[in-house]
């Protein structure tokens, strides 16, 4: 700690000199010899203090007798500037020059006096910014000792210090955050790493970019050897037709028999639409099983090839209306054998070379280049631009002839595009090879293809070995290549031939999205091939994974049969499985589950229990119980969702019947989602949907979370629902809407009587993480219902309207483009017969459509599907209002079914059921909706989804109130209801066309 001391004794002041005071300092004598020096400001306030000699007076002393006494030594001239208290005088070789008392730098001595030279280094002396800093107890660093007489400020210890690594250091620092290359000349980060290595030299710019320009190359170049004569190369033979769902088998199959088919983080492909299914397709199940790098957005990396051509894509654009006037004439010639001979006539009179004309492909555009221009021996359209006149004057149909304005601009176009042709062939020399390559040996001798290449493999057994030489992550890199192929099973399944839970896949879609076998020109072709006798209702959608389905029925079992041929696997008690006792509060002592069981994991499959609330987990293969932990404690809880899993973890809704419950009785339970870990069955999060009311009537019970699958959002970590009504509510709300004239409102506008924390009747977005509640969007207003107070006129009833509008079912997951720009939204259809689109970032509506008529069991329930260009959805038309199908106009009473435009929600087409009756959830497979009828012979529907046309029909025998899964050309669904105007039945049926 430095010190200060005043001096201002001064006993003959004089009023000709001023007092502005001089700071000097002076060294301060340690009290031993390994203190270091410090320094002490002395301020001497008026120069008269000088004695008649002129000099500084000296430190006190003492005489023989201990007594102080001072002397003054006055110098003969005093140095005002304060540049002085940071130099002293020194000679030097016989030269006066001062000398810097920090960093001991030595400058010429001006003979003026003046002090610029001086006052210019104090601003730029490193060592003398360290004192200050220490002067003001700034720097909290204990350090070494040192020699004060090389460094005032001692450095920190350290070990050896190598600037080669600390510029190494520096460029991996740049590159991890993306700093500029300018931050390392910042004076501030410069005078920080000078304060803790006083050896730090200041690194350049330019230095900079060498440095990372060198750990780029340096780290590709260690990729490149790991991944030296690695299992890196496989040929697949694709039989036609080679679309993206065949590709995509073929990749997937392929990854499977390797065993990696869950450590692909990036696929390369070429510029085909039908490349682009296979990568979408494969993302999609991908995304399901683990956790894509970046959440998918390196999933699937362009080719340099495809990049190039996106670019001139775009500024071929710019003459889009000539390059399709001349598509249309190419096409015109080439449509007719005699158009092509009087063609060819012409060109011959004209002398041309060659009479080929070339058609491009649109999304190629070196195609449409060689079609437009001419490439080395190619005979293309702009050689033929005096033909195409004189086939106009001959041929009076042809009316899309270019004019000579248009001959120029592609001649422009030739020329600023003909080097770029050049390096899109180069860089497809590769694909040519391999082209050429297959072409010469032919479809036969693929098997000889592939032991070529992979012979020689075993060769590197030793470099593989050597993995201790990488780092931890690369030898596990290296562990894993060295394992080689796994096989699953021949009998594994392409993953779009699943069916994970009621909604199909994490998106809620209930959409079979590679369906191939099924379609409109098939669908009328569709058999039954096998039913299977389940012993109760089946209402559960059958999950499929490979090749086996799995249900369950309302006599308390869970099955698990073979797609195939319906044999089966195994089935599961449930009650003896579990030792729980389900439905004492309903009136039934068997433990069911009603929902479609969900695919978890490796080997796992979850369900949720109906009444009392627990989710219990099975082994898939085996139906061996895993774990079961209860959810909820409320005594008319129940599980009557279908779960979704995504990476190792579970969400599910959890609803009542306490909706069933006397006036005297209701209500206390409270809807929530409840995440699990799939493997152990811990609950890591639970949100309720209403404030806590105590367990006391009277306050806010209900918004129940019952119906479909939530959907899973992974690039924004959210997880989507939509809620109930309200059992009951607070004495305040229901005066409040007694105020209102007991009238809901408009369905767009918010409601007055609706609280922050009241989300019933509600889509809303949850954070995966924790559970909180990121954005919501109450709908429909006031609505408190339970079945005690159906008819309003009953004694001590919640204030009415009680319109009982609650979801059914959970929203779906798409993306659109409205007016040109992607827009990503949910999708839920409600009871009161209104679709809803959300904006998936803050719960802003996109659009909303009343798709038909509102009841107590729908309006929408349990499950719409998208196939992301329709929304299609039932109507269940519980309360037999009257229907308007359009664009027909017709009216009905009974349920039907409508299909919406995604991007708007306008309604394309409307069908009603041909039997009057309620409607089960739909499903979309290749532009087929699948849908069925509660109507007691039990009709299940294949609908073209273009139009509304029913394109075949069958009766089941009873009641169909579950929904369709499909696989593989077939579709499976299951009959029979409990409700009393419905039908038993007990069956599960597999549909499929004649040649599945």
């Amino acid at each position: 700690m430095q010190s200060q001391q005043e001096i201002s004794s001064n006993p003959t002041p004089s009023t000709e000199n001023s007092s502005t005071p001089v700071f000097l300092d002076t060294p301060v004598p340690p009290s031993n010899e390994n203190e270091p020096v410090q320094l002490q400001n002395i301020t001497v306030e008026d120069t008269n203090v000088m004695g008649a000699t002129g000099e500084v007076p000296k430190q006190n002393q003492q005489n023989e007798d201990g007594q102080n006494l001072e002397t003054f030594q006055v110098k003969k001239r005093c140095k005002k500037s304060e540049a002085w208290n940071d130099f002293k005088d020194v000679v030097v070789d016989g030269v006066k020059k001062v000398e810097c008392i920090h960093c001991k730098s030595k400058l010429a001595k001006n003979a003026t006096g003046t002090t610029s030279s001086m006052i210019r280094h104090r601003q730029t002396c490193v060592i003398r910014k360290m004192s200050l800093r220490q002067a003001v107890q700034q720097t909290k660093i204990n350090f070494q000792p040192t020699d004060a007489a090389v460094l005032p400020i001692p450095p920190l210890h350290f070990g050896k210090f190598d600037m080669e690594k600390m510029r190494e250091a520096a460029a991996h620092w740049v590159l991890m955050h993306e700093h500029p290359f300018s931050i390392l000349e910042e004076e501030g980060f410069n005078f920080m790493m000078k304060l803790g290595l006083p050896d730090w030299q200041k690194i350049s710019r330019n230095t900079s970019k060498v440095d990372c320009v060198a750990v780029y190359e340096l780290e590709k170049k260690k990729l490149k050897n790991l991944l030296k004569n690695k299992r890196v190369l496989s040929f697949v033979h694709i039989p036609p037709p080679r679309r993206g769902v065949e590709i995509s088998d073929a990749i997937f199959k392929c990854l499977k028999e390797w065993g990696i088919e869950n450590k692909i983080f990036t696929i390369s492909v070429d510029n085909a639409s039908n490349n682009d299914m296979a990568i979408r397709l494969l993302k999609d199940t991908f995304s399901i099983s683990k956790n894509l790098v970046c959440s998918g957005k390196l999933f699937h990396v362009r080719c340099c090839a495809h990049i190039l051509n996106l670019m001139v894509q775009d500024g071929l654009s710019q003459i889009v209306d000539i390059t399709d006037n001349i598509r249309e004439s190419v096409e015109f010639v080439n449509r007719s054998d005699g158009r092509l001979l009087l063609f060819a006539d012409i060109v011959q009179q004209l002398r041309l070379p060659g009479r080929k004309l070339i058609y491009d492909c649109r999304t190629r555009w070196n195609s449409t280049f060689e079609m437009l221009t001419t490439f080395e021996m190619l005979s293309c359209a702009i050689k033929f631009k005096e033909v195409f006149p004189r086939f106009r004057d001959r041929d009076p149909h042809y009316d899309c002839c270019p004019s000579e304005e248009d001959w120029e601009n592609i001649s422009k176009v030739r020329t600023v595009h003909f080097e770029l042709y050049d390096e899109y062939v180069a860089a497809n020399d590769h694909d040519q090879l391999r082209k050429k390559k297959i072409s010469q040996v032919g479809d036969s001798s693929m098997d000889a293809i592939i032991s070529s290449s992979t012979s020689g493999w075993n060769d590197f057994d030793d470099f593989l070995r050597q993995s201790e030489t990488f780092e931890p992550q690369k030898s596990e890199l290296v562990d894993y290549l060295e394992k080689g192929p796994q096989k699953n099973g021949p009998n594994a399944n392409p993953w779009w031939q699943n069916w994970l839970n009621h909604g199909g896949d994490i998106y809620n879609r209930r959409y079979a999205s590679g369906e191939t076998k099924i379609s409109p020109s098939t669908a009328s072709h569709l058999r039954l091939k096998w039913k299977f006798n389940a012993g109760g209702y089946v209402t559960a959608t059958p999950a499929i994974y490979d090749g086996i389905l799995y249900f369950t029925s309302w006599n308390g079992y869970a099955y698990a049969v073979k797609a195939r041929d319906g044999s089966l696997v195994w089935k599961k008690n449930l009650t003896e499985l579990t030792g729980i006792r389900g439905g004492q509060a309903l009136g039934w002592n068997t433990t069911i589950a009603r929902a479609t069981p969900t695919i978890a994991g490796d080997d796992m499959l979850i369900m949720g229990i109906t009444g009392p609330a627990y989710v219990i987990a099975v082994k898939r293969t085996t139906g061996k119980l895993i774990w079961s932990t209860k959810v909820e404690g409320h005594p008319y809880a129940v599980i009557t969702m279908s779960g979704t899993y995504y990476k190792g973890n579970f969400y599910v809704g959890v609803s009542s019947l306490e909706e069933l419950a006397s006036i005297e009785e209701c209500c206390t339970f409270r809807g929530s989602l409840v995440k699990l870990d799939a493997r152990t069955g811990h609950i890591m999060w639970k949100t309720f949907m209403l404030p806590d009311n105590h367990g006391k009537q009277g306050e806010y019970a209900g918004a129940a979370i019952w119906g479909s699958s939530p959907s899973i959002d992974d690039p924004r970590n959210l997880v989507y629902i939509a809620t109930g009504n309200l059992y009951s509510a607070p004495k305040r709300i229901q005066e409040c809407q007694e105020k209102l004239n007991n009238q809901t409102i408009p369905p767009t506008q918010p409601d007055k009587c609706i609280e922050p924390d009241n989300h019933s009747d509600s889509i809303m977005a949850l954070d995966m993480n924790s559970g909180k509640i990121r954005w919501y969007r109450q709908l429909g207003g006031y609505d408190v219902w339970f079945l005690a107070c159906a008819n309003l006129s009953t004694p001590n009833c919640p204030t009415g309207p009680n319109p009982d509008a609650d979801f059914g079912e959970e929203p779906m997951m798409l993306s659109v483009y409205i007016n040109g720009t992607k827009r990503d939204i949910v999708v839920a259809v409600q009871k009161s017969g209104f679709a809803w689109a959300l904006d998936r970032n803050n719960g802003k509506i996109i659009w909303f459509t009343e798709a038909g008529p509102g009841g107590t069991s729908g309006g929408g329930t349990w499950g719409a599907a998208t196939d992301t260009k329709r929304i299609y959805t039932n109507i269940a038309n519980s309360n037999h209002l009257n229907f308007i199908l359009l664009p027909s106009n017709k009216v009905t009473t009974g349920g039907g079914w409508v299909a919406m435009d995604a991007p708007t929600g306008k309604i394309l087409w409307s069908t009603a059921d041909p039997k009057n009756a309620t409607t089960n959830p739909v499903t979309i497979a290749n532009g087929v909706l699948l849908g069925g009828s509660t109507y007691p012979t039990g009709p299940v529907y294949a609908i073209n989804a273009k139009d509304g046309k029913i394109l075949w029909s069958y009766e089941t025998g009873a009641s169909v109130f579950g929904g369709m899964s499909v696989s593989n050309g077939c579709m499976y669904v299951g009959n029979g209801y409990r409700a009393p105007a419905y039908t038993s039945g007990t069956y599960l049926f597999a549909f499929c066309t004649e040649t599945p």
